[in-house]
């Protein structure tokens, strides 16, 4: 089977016929020489702003002047599915002998590709934006083209940008090129050759999986320009070569988030600190005035009281003094307190609805039997007078 999208380049930088690419007919040929069969990806990419480093010469359908183009294709070999696959893709219809698992003797259906390789077409455009002026540049194959700018300080933070993409970042169509076919999702359900179900959409997954990894790298390149290389064995052999205060300073100056660090305003730290800090005196300095307004003015005494007694734990007191529990201290301040060992209340919840406050059984009894001592010890007395 050959496809006939464009003619590779060879050695002379000539591209020869039309035939991208070409495998077997029948996918049950296809054993790639391996116990266990995996998936072939073989990647072909025109970039009309760089001719000489592409791999073809697209045919004047599918070729366009200002965008990258990228031909995926993907074989499946002797793969097994346990599932039809409805994605173009990596689509699996025809019926194959069952196979049984590792773990079990039961026997499963499974499938095989439709074809010895499907072929996804991808192409790709860049643009650029000045966020001052609002302009931005035609969309273009060049990923890091020479753009006009207003200033030469933003002509110099461009530059800055360019230099370290071009040498460390990765276009989202370079990645699988990068990464082969680790760079397919489905492979995390592959195991000894046989693919778990895929969803309809599998090649959306891995085409945006490119691209997460793209701008991973994107942001690699910049936090290394920035912090520079830490191998002690490789930093002998970078030379610096950084001119002109403008450079120098993109390189100090640049903030990129790292889980290690945090940043937070001082100002707003310091506002929270400042004005909660006031409330907490201006809480305190009132309690005081109040307390000292109560005891030393008599006009104010009944309001200091009334203050004070609605506190929880004067609520508290009041209540077991009621039922005459209890010998208490402090009633005007703040936290009231009893002798030791004294016996609190309990509640009565013979009226769920209603429940109260009553002495404890044992208090009760431990009362009844000083009253009968108290009595016994009259009787006694009286008796010795007489």
């Amino acid at each position: 089977m050959e496809f006939l999208y464009g003619g590779l380049f060879q050695g002379d930088g000539v591209p020869v016929g039309n035939v991208t690419y070409q495998t077997l007919l029948s996918p049950t040929l296809l054993a790639f020489n391996d116990a266990q069969p995996d998936y072939k990806l073989n990647i072909q990419i025109y970039n009309p702003a760089a001719p000489g480093s592409s791999g073809f010469v697209p045919i004047p359908e599918l070729k366009q002047d200002n965008a990258e183009t990228a031909l995926f294709f993907l074989s499946a070999g002797q793969m097994q599915f346990l599932e039809p696959v409805n994605d173009d893709w990596y689509s699996a219809h025809q019926t194959g002998p069952s196979t049984s698992l590792v773990s079990s003797n039961d026997q499963l259906p499974v499938y095989y590709a439709d074809r010895t390789a499907n072929v996804l077409a991808c192409v790709m455009k860049h643009q650029y934006c000045n966020s001052v002026s609002g302009g931005c540049t035609p969309l273009s194959s060049d990923m890091t083209p020479s753009v006009a700018w207003s200033t030469k300080e933003q002509e110099s933070a461009y530059n800055f940008w360019r230099v370290n993409v071009e040498s460390q970042a990765i276009t989202t169509l370079g990645v699988p090129g990068e990464q082969g076919i680790a760079s397919l999702k489905a492979r995390s359900s592959l195991t000894n050759g046989i693919q778990g179900p895929l969803p309809p959409d599998q090649w959306q997954q891995d085409v945006l999986s490119w691209e997460a990894t793209s701008l991973a790298t994107l942001q690699r390149a910049l936090v290394q320009a920035v912090g520079g290389i830490s191998d002690p064995l490789i930093l002998k052999y970078v030379q610096k070569n950084v001119t002109g205060y403008i450079s120098n300073g993109f390189c100090i100056d640049q903030k990129i988030r790292n889980t290690a660090y945090t940043c937070f305003s001082v100002l707003g730290l310091s506002i929270t600190l400042i004005v909660g800090g006031l409330i907490i005196l201006l809480s305190m300095c009132t309690e005081f005035s109040g307390t000292f307004l109560g005891k030393k003015h008599q006009e104010y005494t009944y309001k200091w009281l009334e203050w004070v007694t609605n506190e929880t734990l004067q609520l508290q007191r009041m209540v077991h003094e009621e039922i005459g529990l209890s010998t208490w201290y402090g009633a005007s301040s703040n936290i009231p307190v009893t002798e030791k060992d004294e016996k609190l209340g309990v509640l009565n919840v013979s009226d769920k609805k209603h429940p109260i406050m009553v002495r404890p059984v044992s208090y009760n009894r431990s009362e009844k039997l000083a009253e009968e001592l108290r009595i016994t010890t009259n009787k006694s007395l009286d008796s010795s007078t007489a």
